[in-house]
């Protein structure tokens, strides 16, 4: 089974009509009621400081939330920024995965989430090997001084 974090990151990372796509095979097989319509509201973002590993509040930050019921199983979406349609499809596939009864119908879409899971991490690592590609090596510069 597909972690719950997962499944968010590829959500929100990946293109709009891939979220859009799988909560509309939800919203095919089952009544979506909206608890909470989507809106915008600040969120305090909270950091860890490395150094003591302690807590503390960085600052606000703008997030759109929407909340959903399929079944009695209710599913939250949040994403940051302005993103209605984003945090809707979320809260839908949320609440989907959340109920063991729901989340076993739609095993197949596990498998395409984790599909999409696995692109974006050669996609993220394609980026890191350009980036180091460019990186500058202090000590060889050092040693040719």
């Amino acid at each position: 089974m597909v972690s719950r974090q997962i499944r968010c990151e590829v959500l929100i990372e990946s293109d709009a009509s891939f979220a859009q796509s799988i909560a509309d095979h939800i919203r095919k097989d089952f009544d979506v009621h909206i608890i909470s319509q989507p809106k915008q509201v600040l969120a305090m973002n909270k950091v860890r400081e490395s150094a003591k590993n302690s807590l503390f509040y960085l600052g606000e930050v703008l997030v759109t939330q929407a909340m959903v019921e399929i079944e009695g199983t209710r599913g939250l979406g949040l994403v940051i920024g302005d993103n209605d349609e984003l945090a809707l499809n979320l809260a839908v596939v949320d609440a989907a995965f959340s109920s063991p009864a729901l989340a076993s119908k739609y095993e197949w879409l596990e498998v395409k989430i984790l599909n999409a899971y696995q692109a974006l991490q050669e996609q993220r690592e394609a980026e890191l090997s350009r980036v180091f590609s460019t990186k500058v090596d202090f000590e060889t510069m050092v040693e040719e001084l």
